[in-house]
This record gives C-alpha cells, sequence and structure tokens, in this order.
C-alpha cells in the first residue's frame, strides 16, 4: 500500500474510534442519569450536574431522557 493511502486508512480509523469512544461516552452518562433519578430521587438536572454534564450538551440528554 502506498503511504498516502494508509494514512488515509489511519485517518479513518481513528475517527471511527473517536466517534464509539464518544458514543459511549453518552450512553455511560445517560445510564448514569437514569439510575441516579431512579434510585436517588434526583432531577435530570440534579443528575447532570452531579455528572458535571456540560450545559451545551444538557438538551441532548434531555431529549434522550424522553426517550426512554
Amino acid at each position: 500500500m502506498s503511504p498516502a493511502f494508509e494514512e488515509l486508512m489511519q485517518d479513518v480509523i481513528e475517527e471511527k474510534v473517536e466517534k464509539a469512544r464518544l458514543e459511549a461516552t453518552r450512553k455511560a452518562r445517560l445510564e448514569a442519569i437514569v439510575n441516579m433519578m431512579k434510585n436517588l430521587n434526583y432531577t435530570e438536572e440534579k443528575a447532570m450536574d452531579t455528572l458535571e454534564i456540560p450545559a451545551e450538551e444538557r438538551s441532548m440528554y434531555m431529549v434522550w431522557l424522553t426517550k426512554i
């Protein structure tokens, strides 16, 4: 394989790994929010405060929570 092709493949792999990591992190956070709400009677907001979820991501979790 040419060096350019190998570099392109490496970039694609790195992008896929990063996407998978981000998806796994978001899934774990969503699960943690749900568990806090269920087991500790936290509101969505209090659970996200506790987990220190950035403000710009909270609306995304709120949408996901409505689908559970």
